[in-house]
């Protein structure tokens, strides 16, 4: 997934940096990173993101759909 791939995604769900990588299950900064193409996702971190676009692509809740399939959510609202 490119850098841009992965700004659109967030942007589709109207989330900020700090809520979709919350979201995910990683740190703001890897997230920023990934935005920047300074670093690539891993596998895992691919497949979160993933998950996630299908998730967009059906109109399902990103963060909801995460936290079901055990990625787990830090952020202080789930």
């Amino acid at each position: 997934m490119s850098p841009d791939e992965i700004r659109q995604l967030r942007n589709s769900m109207n989330l900020t940096q700090r809520q979709f990588a919350a979201a995910l299950g990683v740190a703001f900064v890897t997230l920023n990173r990934w935005e920047n193409g300074q670093t690539k996702p891993s596998g895992m971190g691919l497949e979160k993101l993933q998950l996630s676009a299908k998730q967009a692509v059906l109109g399902v809740e990103a963060r909801s759909a995460l936290v079901a399939a055990g990625a787990g959510c830090r952020c202080a609202g789930c």
